[in-house]
């Protein structure tokens, strides 16, 4: 199994886990897709596949479909497609793995993903899941849903930037301007 395949295999199987225990929780009308469809929606992810890098557990699942659901009601959207893993190109041919960094600055968490197809806002670019906030390393501007949200300061960006390159040496950061 590659490591892209083992990556979707384990996300799936912590999905699968989450909707079990939702449907014992008396969420007998959902579906296991709803699972993936209302993360979508609370943590505001650009790219839909972005859900497979939250990194959460099944139990985490849970309670964000609770917490969902008690806040806004019966869940009645639905997104249903097939994803094959060879049409997901996270990773370059020449790369074994998916590589990432998750630093802390102040109280945010920043996600850097080494391969993130993304070129918004910058490449790479920072991800603060938590907020729903795209951070660019080239500017220091926020983004939230590709609007701007605000800039950080050019301190806290070169800091942010130095615990990158300490946790991802190889990862080539844009030039500031």
């Amino acid at each position: 199994m590659t490591p892209r395949e083992k990556f979707f295999f384990e996300y799936l199987q912590k999905q699968q886990k989450a909707f079990e225990d939702l449907y014992s929780l008396g969420y007998t009308f959902l579906e296991p897709n709803d699972v993936w469809a209302i993360l979508i929606e609370e943590y505001g992810v650009e790219v839909n596949t972005d859900v497979f890098c939250l990194v959460l557990s099944a139990e985490d699942m849970v309670k964000v479909v609770d917490d969902v659901l008690k806040r806004k009601g019966t869940y009645r959207g639905r997104i249903e497609f097939t994803i094959n893993s060879e049409d997901v190109n996270w990773l370059s041919v020449d790369n074994s793995e998916i590589s990432k960094a998750i630093i802390k600055e102040g109280n945010a968490q920043w996600t850097i993903h080494q391969n993130d197809v993304d070129s918004f806002p910058s490449i790479p670019h920072a991800h603060n899941y938590a907020n729903g906030l795209v951070l660019s390393l080239k500017t220091g501007e926020l983004f939230r849903k590709r609007q701007p949200a605000g800039k950080i300061s050019q301190k806290e960006l070169a800091r942010i930037r130095e615990k990158i390159q300490r946790k991802l040496p190889s990862l080539k950061l844009p030039d500031l301007e």
